[in-house]
């Protein structure tokens, strides 16, 4: 067990996006947490997809704020790169390159394959000096500014995860094991808040907008109507007017092999995006 704090390195391509974002929420939780990027420049996004702009390390980021503004700053406002670098000058002064430093720490996590690749290649190449072990893990987050926010919030419960470990002395099966049930908490409660959003439109498709229910399941005998209230299916019948419960045959079969269908989709999508790798 270290005598010192857990520190942790977050490291992307450019230093700008997902490895600041992580670096904004891990300061604010009271993390030894410092960020990189791996990459020869930092670029960011510009006018055209074969057009960024492309800056030196050692540009800070109010140079490179004030040069968007100067270039274009309603494109640069809408597509929030100037917001982002607001939030990156009020952290540090710029961007840093993960191959420059050479400080010691105890918790490397990158942000996508690339970038973990060359984080070892770097790490491979030093001298060894102290022989103390630092762990790499990687996450891949996509490069935009929603998963960067979701990407750093799962990066602080990993953080978290291994400061918990690392103080009750465990080992590395052990906290790879942690961070796999982590994962997968965070992938049931994506999936149900996607099958919530979805069953509005569901259902809409099988009632029509009216609500009335289209199946043939005795409607010359009985006529009711479900409208839908996010908790319950409420049925009015008119024949005795009593409230009940209820889903037909053809919900049902829609419903689950819609859900089967996206639980499968969406389970193979997590674990393609937000797989866990592991080196010690």
């Amino acid at each position: 067990m270290p005598s010192h704090p857990l520190r942790v390195a977050v490291v992307c391509s450019s230093n700008q996006n997902r490895s600041m974002e992580a670096h904004n929420i891990l300061s604010k939780r009271g993390f030894d947490v410092r960020s990189f990027g791996t990459g020869s420049h930092v670029k960011l996004p510009g006018p055209a997809p074969d057009k960024p702009n492309v800056y030196d390390f050692k540009t800070t980021y109010v140079q490179m704020y004030n040069d968007l503004v100067r270039k274009d700053k309603e494109l640069y406002t809408q597509n929030g790169i100037l917001h982002m670098l607001d939030r990156n000058k009020r952290i540090k002064s710029k961007p840093e390159r993960f191959q420059n430093c050479k400080d010691k720490f105890d918790l490397v996590v990158t942000c996508e394959e690339r970038v973990y690749d060359q984080v070892l290649e770097d790490l491979n190449s030093r001298e060894q000096e102290t022989l103390q072990p630092v762990h790499v893990i990687n996450v891949d987050i996509q490069d935009n500014h929603e998963e960067a926010t979701l990407g750093a919030f799962l990066i602080c419960e990993l953080c978290q995860c291994f400061r918990l470990h690392v103080a009750e002395k465990h080992d590395a099966v052990q906290l790879s094991g942690t961070l796999q049930r982590k994962s997968t908490d965070i992938l049931l409660m994506a999936m149900n808040a996607l099958l919530h959003s979805f069953q509005n439109i569901i259902v809409l498709l099988i009632q029509g907008e009216d609500g009335v229910c289209d199946c043939m399941c005795g409607r010359h005998q009985v006529h009711h109507v479900i409208p839908f209230d996010e908790t319950q299916h409420m049925v009015a019948y008119e024949e005795n007017s009593v409230l009940a419960n209820m889903m037909t045959q053809k919900q049902m079969c829609v419903m689950s092999g819609v859900i089967f269908g996206l639980c499968i989709s969406w389970f193979f999508h997590w674990l393609e995006r937000a797989r866990l790798k592991y080196w010690r």
